[in-house]
């Protein structure tokens, strides 16, 4: 079985993975969307 140090380790990766996903799919959101008007305009 994984250790308490462990175990705390690998909870706390997966959040920053979480964290870092989310970010990246609300900058996507953010981001993309006049990319795809700015495309079609062209």
């Amino acid at each position: 079985m994984l250790a308490g140090s462990e175990f705390r380790l690998l909870v706390i990766l997966l959040v920053v993975v979480a964290v870092v996903l989310l970010l990246l799919r609300r900058g996507d959101v953010a981001v993309y969307p006049p990319n795809l008007s700015a495309a079609r305009c062209a």
